[in-house]
């Protein structure tokens, strides 16, 4: 009997969500619980994995269950710092990477007299729909980011970056360079040369401020209201 859960999360005090020996993870904590309420029969699957420090707000794990979740009971048992807040059964396994059609990430950080958000739009058009982003995808691995929003509220920087799939720290990278281009750092033929060069790479921006906002699933998930209000 499968399962996915709609998990939240305050990543200040976990390093990652995959499990590690010997760490406090969010893969650690929700195994450890489900387990103990015996609710479980094997590990638990993540949509994507969170980096130490990286929040979410609708992280969805699959796992097999011994019978249907119930949340309040869930929640109960759960450290403070998680809560799950949805449930959609499945019909069979799948592998979970096959559900998700795009994640949406969101970056905070205070924002500057003198940022220029029109530079910062402008750099982000080339940044969408490449598959080789050079100096932001250090791993190789490449990445595809199709929608960013940039925007600023009450002296906060809020950065949106929606896609399929995403290397790691490519999110955090992206919003070191279009940073600096709006302080003026680094300018538009700058920002060019380190996409088509891997070597000419920027360090990523600090895992506090980013957050996994949300997740689109071929998932029809019923919402427990206490746990949503919460």
């Amino acid at each position: 009997m499968y399962w996915a859960l709609k998990l939240f999360y305050d990543g200040t005090a976990f390093h990652g969500s995959q499990i590690q020996p010997n760490l406090r993870t969010v893969q650690g904590e929700l195994e450890k619980t489900l387990n103990d309420l015996k609710y479980i029969k094997g590990p638990v699957k993540f949509c994507c994995r969170t980096d130490a420090g990286v929040s979410a707000l609708s992280q969805i794990v699959v796992a097999d269950f011994t019978r249907k979740p119930i949340i309040g009971e869930i929640n109960s048992k759960l450290p403070k710092d998680m809560l799950v807040w949805a449930y959609s059964e499945l019909t069979k396994e799948f592998f979970i990477k096959k559900l998700i059609e795009w994640k949406l990430y969101r970056y905070y950080l205070p924002a500057l007299e003198s940022t220029n958000l029109d530079k910062m739009i402008e750099a982000a058009e080339l940044i969408k729909g490449r598959k080789e982003l050079g100096g932001l995808s250090k791993s190789g691995q490449g990445g595809l980011i199709d929608e960013i929003r940039i925007n600023q509220k009450n002296g906060i920087l809020i950065m949106d970056f929606k896609g399929k799939y995403f290397s790691w720290n490519l999110i955090r990278r992206s919003v070191t360079a279009l940073y600096m281009i709006g302080i003026g750092k680094l300018t538009i033929n700058q920002f060019i040369n380190i996409l088509n060069n891997r070597k000419l790479g920027v360090h990523p921006a600090p895992a506090w401020g980013l957050i996994l906002l949300d997740v689109g699933c071929k998932l029809n998930f019923t919402v427990d209201q206490r746990a949503l209000h919460r």
